[in-house]
């Protein structure tokens, strides 16, 4: 119910009237609440005042009384009703006081608090003499009541209004002052004054080691302090050109910036929680941000997060919000930030990939190294694919080759791929015990399950966390680069050693896939990386596109983002990404490649080995680089004229695998397997369109080839080649001695031939007797036997070749390994099969012996010396055999 108080005429004691006085002031300085804005002021107390009318601000210094009127005409007298309004948009209402005389005067109010009021504004009647009894006049003077109360017939109307503290810091609707949240990696280190991130070239092992973590996920080294974002690694760029960018909008436009870094091993609530220590002091980061908020010109602050800064920012949302504050951010802008994951995280935790860097293009961190400082840290396992990560992405993150023998407990355990999140955590936990501990990189790490789950929770909070609607949220993912979706585990093929490989897709900024990074609710941008530079910029170099800073200047001034050709609402088309050729090798060769402009993708070849950082160039038009595991990835866009180069780095034998990728489907069009490499080795691969280009290798570095590779499957048969050799040699232009000394050792090759194969036949034989009177005796059983004959009459199959199959007898031999049978029995059969491998090459070498002779006897340069090298090369044959 409405009420006003008023009093009836009485007689007043003296000692009432300093009673009175004292309720008066308590009456004056009485909490109120707040209107809407206004130039106008509340009169001071010596004269003037002001009308309040409906749908005004005032400003007024608050818990100071002020005088006001309401004046109406025709009205001499009236009374009020003051509310206070919570929620402008509820209807909701809190009681303030009564206000008696309205009319005839100003009033004196004071207000407790800004915000939104109500006056609901009556008529009074004339004042009325009510009787009465003695007691009550006697002790009137202490106890006041009131005469009358408002009568609903005597409403006039309500008069809303906003009341803003006048000494409250008077903020502006644009713009907002920045905080920047760097990602993993992103910030310097050190301790002592000894800078540990970066690490210090030649020192990097120390480094490292002090930045470790123990198992509970502290600093094995104490007093480890933040020292200022990372503006270039080893004089690589970082955000040194962000800091340019942001530099114009200071002073001017916003009132300052602020990077704010971090200790990026730690998780982000761990963080909050615990403050940064800085080698400037200890920062409380909510704090930190309220103070930046309080000097900003809007009295918020706008959150610009790269990469894992994305995480960072959204447990500071949360953080804010649960105290309430929420409202001191103004806006979010999140760019290339891996909000459910990424799968590259898989290869970085289980192998030490993508973090002997910077990311693709310097190495200073091995992958050992990396491995090691990542076993411990959580914000490391934050960046794994989360359980939503699954929910946006249908590829699988992992996969199994079946042909791979040491992944067949794995196959047993999740199949051919990982596709869900609880495989996946079994998986990267060992859950089944399916492996030993790792002895090297090729081996997957296996992490800590309680750490795990710790991101797991992390992610279960902020996957789906909705950040409050009064926060503008931007969200913008890189597009067009070469990213890693998933990675396949397999077996080098010329040592069946455990061997993994990335399994690509271009939909990513070349470390995060586009569904993460666009996984919140808000506003959602694809930056076109192929179309703005033909793909050269990757997620590092996000924050120093123009386009990428053109959204963020957008957002800062609080203007619309503008589309471009390079910004867009809508996801590029995948299908209209252009075919490309991927041609990668596998150790020990590096690789590069020229374009028919001279442009050059690859290793640097200027690189030197004796410094640990190793440097790759980019320059051929959406072109790509990467090196992953063992392997060597190189991406050129179809249509052009390549030359590849090789370069040896180790003796062994070298894979190169030829691939043409339409969308993110790559078809395997050339390989070229067992080539022979020593350090000082050299190769070119020559493509141009043609459908078997040939590999010229020189072998020991004098310029000369001295081999020509035909792609794996293209060789001739052991009678074409043996009847080619024969041809070539008795056209040769050299003395009839020579002459005849060579056909004569091609001969005796024919023979050793012949009985290689009836010596392939017999071994068969007799393995398939022995096995045969294994069985009947029973120490092979059924089911097993029923295998090793299926493996033998694929090798049978092959016996009037001199080259029996490498897999299958691979095959045969683990089968024979596995298989339950007396020990001396096991190493019979392996000893027979040993004969039957024995150069399992032999019609590789036969080619290129024949392709050289060929290719010097055009040009002329047969001499004697070299027809005698091509001899010894023959009775290394005829050895083998």
């Amino acid at each position: 119910m409405r009420w006003v108080a008023d009093f009836p005429k009485r007689i007043i004691h003296p000692l009432g009237v300093i009673f009175a006085v004292g309720v008066m002031l308590t009456f004056i300085f009485a909490p109120h609440v707040a209107f809407a804005a206004s130039e106008l002021r509340w009169g001071d107390l010596a004269g003037s005042f002001i009308s309040m009318s409906n749908n005004q601000t005032y400003t007024v210094p608050l818990n100071e009384a002020r005088p006001a009127l309401v004046a109406l005409d025709n009205f001499p007298t009236g009374e009020g009703v003051l509310f206070f309004i919570p929620d402008p948009t509820s209807p909701t209402r809190e009681f303030v006081t009564n206000i008696a005389d309205l009319f005839s005067g100003p009033t004196n109010l004071s207000w407790s608090q800004a915000g939104v009021y109500e006056l609901d504004v009556y008529q009074a009647p004339p004042p009325v003499e009510v009787y009465l009894p003695l007691w009550q006049r006697w002790f009137s003077w202490i106890l006041p009541h009131s005469a009358y109360a408002q009568n609903p017939e005597d409403f006039i109307e309500t008069i809303r209004f906003t009341i803003v503290d006048a000494d409250a810091p008077q903020y502006q609707e644009c713009c907002s002052s920045v905080v920047f949240l760097p990602g993993f990696e992103a910030s310097r280190l050190i301790t002592g004054g000894n800078e540990l991130w970066p690490p210090t070239l030649l020192d990097e092992v120390n480094d490292l080691n002090a930045l470790r973590l123990d198992d509970s996920g502290n600093s094995i080294t104490s007093n480890v302090l933040v020292d200022g974002i990372l503006e270039k690694f080893h004089g690589a760029s970082v955000y040194d050109g962000f800091k340019i960018f942001m530099d114009t909008f200071v002073p001017g436009t916003i009132k300052e910036w602020y990077p704010l870094a971090y200790d990026w091993r730690y998780a982000p609530e761990r963080i909050i929680n615990d403050g940064i220590e800085t080698s400037g002091g200890h920062v409380d980061v909510l704090s930190l941000i309220e103070q930046i908020a309080a000097r900003s010109d809007t009295g918020q602050v706008m959150l610009v997060a790269h990469s894992n800064g994305g995480l960072f920012g959204k447990a500071i949302i949360k953080a804010l919000e649960d105290e309430g504050k929420s409202g001191i951010i103004d806006s979010f802008v999140m760019v290339g930030s891996p909000q459910l994951g990424t799968p590259q995280a898989i290869g970085g935790l289980l192998h030490g990939e993508g973090s002997e860097l910077g990311t693709w293009y310097y190495t200073v961190v091995t992958k050992q190294q990396a491995r090691n400082l990542g076993h411990n840290m959580e914000s490391a396992y934050n960046l794994l694919p989360s359980r939503e990560y699954f929910n946006h992405v249908t590829a699988p993150t992992v996969l199994f080759d079946a042909n791979a023998n040491y992944t067949t407990p794995w196959r047993a355990d999740w199949g051919l791929a990982i596709g869900n999140y609880t495989e996946l955590f079994q998986f990267l936990t060992d859950a089944f015990d399916t492996r030993a501990a790792p002895i090297d990189i090729n081996h997957p790490e296996i992490l800590d399950a309680s750490i795990l789950t710790n991101a797991d929770t992390f992610h279960q909070t902020f996957d789906t966390y909705h950040i409050p609607d009064s926060i503008r949220t931007v969200q913008v993912a890189g597009w067009g680069v070469d990213t890693i979706k998933g990675l396949t585990y397999t077996a080098y093929a010329p040592y069946n050693y455990p061997y993994y490989v990335p399994e690509m897709t271009v939909e990513g900024d070349g470390t995060v896939v586009y569904p993460s990074a666009l996984s919140s609710d808000g506003e959602e941008y694809y930056f076109d990386i192929k179309a703005y530079d033909k793909g050269k910029t990757e997620h590092k170099d996000l924050l120093s596109a123009q386009p990428t800073q053109t959204v963020i200047g957008s957002v800062i001034t609080e203007e619309p983002i503008t589309l471009t050709s390079y910004i867009k609402e809508t996801k590029p088309v995948l299908e209209n990404v252009e075919k490309r050729l991927l041609v990668s090798v596998h150790s020990p060769l590096t690789l590069g490649a020229y374009d028919s402009h001279g442009n050059f993708t690859g290793a640097d070849p200027n690189n030197d080995p004796n410094l640990g950082i190793q440097f790759v160039k980019q320059d051929i038009p959406n072109s790509s680089y990467r090196q992953y595991g063992e392997g060597k990835y190189l991406t050129v866009p179809e249509g052009d004229t390549y030359s590849f180069k090789f370069n040896g780095t180790d003796s062994g034998t070298a894979t190169i695998v030829v691939q043409s990728i339409t969308t993110d489907t790559p078809t395997t069009t050339a390989t070229y397997s067992n080539i022979p490499v020593t350090i000082s080795a050299s190769a070119e691969l020559e493509l141009d369109g043609t459908e078997e280009p040939q590999i010229n290798l020189d072998s020991n570095g004098d310029g000369e080839v001295d081999q020509v590779i035909a792609p794996d499957g293209s060789e001739l048969s052991l009678e074409e080649i043996i009847a080619l050799l024969k041809e070539k040699i008795n056209s040769l232009n050299v003395k009839d001695k020579l002459k005849k000394n060579l056909l004569k050792r091609v001969e005796q090759l024919e023979k050793k031939i012949e009985k290689k194969k009836h010596k392939n036949q017999k071994i068969l034989e007799k393995l398939e007797k022995k096995i045969d009177k294994k069985v009947e005796k029973g120490k092979i059983d059924g089911a097993d036997a029923e295998e090793l004959a299926t493996l033998l009459d694929e090798l049978e199959a092959q016996s009037d070749e001199v080259s029996l199959d490498s897999e299958t007898i691979q095959e045969l031999k683990d089968k024979i390994e596995a298989t339950s049978m007396p020990f001396t029995l096991k190493w019979l059969l392996l000893n027979r099969i040993d004969k039957l491998e024995k150069k399992t090459s032999l019609t590789n070498t036969l080619s290129r012996i024949t392709k050289a002779v060929m290719r010097k006897g055009e040009k002329g340069k047969i001499a004697d010396e070299d027809v005698q090298e091509i001899i010894d090369l023959l009775e290394q044959v005829e050895s083998a055999l």
